[in-house]
């Protein structure tokens, strides 16, 4: 009787360490296990799992090289994107780089472009703007497609976001090749959000 009892016991414990295992396991991949299933239902709804907002004014044909990369990581990667081309212009100045990236859409259903005149007064900030509210990922990163952020850079602030199942990202350039107002600008902008959060 003593060694039946004993050997239920082990029986027993042997399932319960193998429970204790797929639950430990389970534990350590919950975040994991939440975000594919976020994204399996964000797929079923057709929401992307990214939305990568593109500031182009003035870039040119670096927009095209930018986002032909960026689009071949994304795809690489197994994400299902968009990327939202923001183009706007002021009349006055004649600026290639509408053609560019409306050329870049044509055909290819998940990129769209954004393109609006400006006024006087509109910046990047405005062009952002534009860009995020037709955003419908279930990230957004916001970019600029001058070439400065290299594009592999997107793919891995997105996958630390989803690792670590962080709200914000946001990165810094260490080399620059702005003017001095940009620079002071910036740092007084990267400042502010170490102090915020």
């Amino acid at each position: 009787l003593r060694a039946i009892r004993g050997w239920k016991y082990r029986v027993w414990q042997e399932e319960l360490v193998s429970y204790n295992m797929v639950y430990h396991i389970c534990k350590a991949r919950k975040r994991m296990a939440y975000f594919l299933l976020y994204r399996a239902m964000n797929n079923a709804n057709n929401v992307p799992d990214i939305s990568v907002v593109e500031l182009c004014y003035g870039c040119g044909d670096t927009a095209r090289i930018f986002t032909q990369d960026l689009k071949e990581r994304l795809i690489r990667r197994g994400l299902h994107y968009e990327l939202l081309l923001v183009g706007n212009y002021f009349p006055e100045k004649y600026d290639p780089t509408v053609s560019i990236i409306q050329h870049l859409a044509r055909g290819d259903s998940h990129i769209k472009t954004i393109i609006n005149s400006k006024k006087a007064g509109m910046g990047m900030g405005w062009d952002m703007k534009s860009g995020l509210v037709v955003a419908h990922g279930a990230t957004i990163a916001v970019v600029d497609g001058d070439g400065q952020m290299p594009p592999e850079d997107v793919i891995r602030v997105y996958q630390e976001l989803v690792k670590k199942n962080l709200d914000l990202a946001k990165t810094t350039r260490t080399l620059r090749y702005d003017g001095a107002w940009r620079r002071f600008i910036s740092k007084v902008y990267n400042m502010s959000m170490h102090i915020l959060f």
